[in-house]
């Protein structure tokens, strides 16, 4: 049995039980919260059945606050007296604790596990902080055909996260800093295409970076008690799903490829940023400075416009099916997609389909003779527990490019399966995982081999 533990690192009065709802900002202090209250579970009368089963309870609200909530920028609220009670009545029922698992997620939804206890008295850590830490060791062929043995730090992230004004009922303010001192590397993607005119369709380069951050922002919740959320200053893109169930938590090339537009989907912009709530629903709409890079760029406005971007979230815990848009300029239609996940049990589906548009590729690369870039691409992700703390996961991504109506090349696909040990929402070991790559001659990596740990502190 795995015995769970607080590690998140605070300035100030560490979290006790009976305390008022946690406005929680990353995975790091979800964690914190759900260990909090798997330790007081741990001390309980409960019998061995249960007692082992506890290491599961967590995990599938861990993930959907991962997926859909945290991953999309948006504040979770969870109170640990309210889980607590929660999952120790359900306990005390007989409830058998993947059912509980289950229904977790569900009373997150309805808003069951948020509200503070009457009398509760409010007990906070201002300042946390926290992280992802990911090691891995790969056979990998590179684009060129070569195969490498790798040992590596696949990504690094430190969360800096305070609760600004934390009794506050309305106009509720939080900040999140999230520096990346070993960015995820994005590696087969499709960077450039020979066109018949002997000219090249190639990504451009990415701007010098000048803020080594990538989510760095101010958040507003409630403002003025009204059911939205303000955020100001760096922002996920709210485009889709954030991550998915890979090693690489987003290999799919899907938001990843950069060629039509000049920049990924799945990337991090400087703007505003409201949230709206009205019970399954969640509706998110932004203005973007409209960086043409993955990753954190210059602090100018590269095209002296403004980009918008949309997104319309609903849920109920076990469905979740959203819409995304994205404009350039603010008029000219770039991306959509639509976007699910499904939980039945101990099974979990995603999915994403996007459509991305370039009417003028001019603008970007200059005069090439080619009029319109699109993209149609998609992803279907699949994670089954098996046993306790064992899942076997799939990706199955699409991406296929056209120029001027015409297909190019055809498809490629990404396929990856693994087997993921999870002892605790903090841990999670990829036991093994095999990608194989379908380039169509884009380049000549096709074989993906690793073993990786993921530690969320």
């Amino acid at each position: 049995m795995f015995l769970a533990w607080v590690a998140t690192v605070g300035v100030g009065v560490v979290a006790q039980a009976g305390e008022s709802s946690r406005a929680v900002e990353t995975l790091s202090e979800a964690n914190a919260v759900l260990s909090e209250v798997e330790l007081r579970l741990f001390l309980e009368p409960l019998s061995p059945e249960q007692l082992d089963g506890l290491d599961t309870v967590f995990f599938p609200l861990a993930q959907h606050l991962d997926l859909n909530v945290l991953g999309a920028g948006h504040t979770a609220r969870l109170d640990p007296e309210r889980v607590f009670a929660f999952v120790m009545d359900a306990l005390n029922r007989g409830t058998a604790p993947a059912t509980v698992a289950t229904s977790l997620v569900k009373a997150y939804q309805q808003g069951t596990l948020s509200e503070p206890q009457a009398g509760a008295a409010a007990k906070h850590s201002p300042v946390t902080i926290g992280g992802f830490f990911v090691v891995e060791a790969e056979y990998h062929q590179m684009p060129t055909g070569m195969f490498l043995q790798l040992l590596e730090i696949n990504q690094t992230r430190i969360y800096f996260s305070a609760d600004v004004t934390p009794d506050a009922k309305d106009s509720h303010v939080t900040f999140l800093g999230e520096w990346v001192p070993v960015p995820e590397e994005y590696i087969h993607q499709v960077t450039s295409v020979d066109l018949p005119s002997g000219a090249q369709l190639a990504i451009p380069t990415a701007a010098p970076v000048e803020i080594p951050f990538e989510q760095l922002h101010a958040k507003v919740s409630q403002v003025g008690g009204a059911p939205f959320d303000l955020t100001v200053g760096q922002v996920r893109l709210p485009f889709g799903p954030w991550s998915d169930f890979t090693s690489h938590r987003n290999f799919a090339a899907t938001k990843a490829n950069a060629l039509v537009n000049g920049f990924a989907l799945r990337k991090i912009d400087l703007g505003a940023q409201l949230d709206g709530h009205a019970g399954k629903l969640t509706g998110t709409f932004a203005v973007l400075q409209g960086r043409t890079s993955a990753a954190p760029t210059a602090r100018d406005d590269q095209d002296n416009a403004k980009d918008l971007a949309a997104r319309v979230l609903w849920s109920d815990g076990a469905a979740t099916l959203g819409a995304s848009a994205y404009w350039v300029h603010g008029d000219r239609f770039a991306a959509a997609g639509v976007d699910w996940r499904l939980v039945r049990g101990p099974v979990s589906l995603t999915g994403e389909a996007v459509y991305q548009r370039n009417v003028h590729p001019d603008l970007m690369w200059g005069d090439l003779g080619v009029q319109r870039v699109e993209s149609r691409a998609g992803y279907l992700g699949v994670d089954a527990a098996l046993a306790p703390r064992w899942h076997v996961y799939g990706l199955y991504d699409l991406w296929d490019l056209s120029i001027d109506g015409v297909a190019e090349r055809g498809p490629t696909f990404h396929v990856f399966h693994g087997v993921r040990y999870v002892p605790d929402t903090r841990v999670r070991w990829v036991i093994l995982e095999y990608g194989h790559l379908f380039h169509r001659g884009y380049d000549a990596g096709n074989v993906h081999v690793s073993s990786q740990l993921e530690i969320t502190f």
